[in-house]
């Protein structure tokens, strides 16, 4: 499955421009990757994997220091950085839960 994500994450990449726009966020942004942000004033849900390589703990839980909402944060144990590739079937019932919150 892992073989499966990779191959499918270089074919996008290889698409014409897809490589240089995906780096050049990371260009964009300074090198100790802070990036200036207003306040979040809608209700948010942070949910992150445990096991992300990307952010750490201490980054997602000081988030809710950003949001002037209604926010919720939920661990997703055993998932990683790119959820919506691995974390699929747990994502779903959370972010309808929190759609129908406040619909």
């Amino acid at each position: 499955m892992l073989k499966d994500l990779v191959d499918e994450a270089a074919q996008r990449l290889a698409e014409p421009g897809a490589l240089s726009a995906t780096l050049n966020w990371y260009r964009a942004v300074d090198d100790d990757l802070y990036v200036l942000a207003g306040e979040v004033c809608v209700p948010t849900l942070y949910i992150w994997g445990e096991n992300d390589m990307a952010f750490g703990e201490d980054a997602a839980i000081r988030t809710k220091d950003f949001v002037k909402a209604p926010y919720q944060f939920v661990r997703l144990t055993g998932h990683a950085h790119w959820l919506p590739n691995e974390g699929e079937p747990d994502l779903q019932p959370i972010i309808l839960a929190h759609l129908r919150a406040y619909d």
